[in-house]
């Protein structure tokens, strides 16, 4: 028997994925240098990692690669419409 699914839950954690996935495209395009930029970017990436494996233990990896990396594709889209604002 396997355990019921929250959609809310699965929204919330594709959301975090996209969040974390801009923050690192913005690390790549910001004022910051050296280390740490790279620590930062490292970070988000590690934390967009961190939400996809739970995402994956909730509804299992076949069903969730595609959201996964469709927040990643919102995630970097997003920043390159905010760095296109900015110029």
């Amino acid at each position: 028997m396997s355990t019921p699914v929250n959609p809310s839950e699965v929204a919330r954690l594709r959301e975090q994925i996209e969040r974390e996935y801009a923050a690192a495209w913005a690390g790549l395009s910001g004022l910051a240098m050296g280390t740490a930029r790279h620590d930062f970017i490292a970070a988000r990436m590690a934390n967009a990692q961190q939400y996809g494996e739970q995402l994956i233990e909730r509804i299992g990896a076949q069903a969730a690669m595609p959201l996964i990396v469709a927040a990643m594709e919102a995630g970097s889209r997003q920043c390159q419409r905010e760095r296109a604002e900015q110029e």
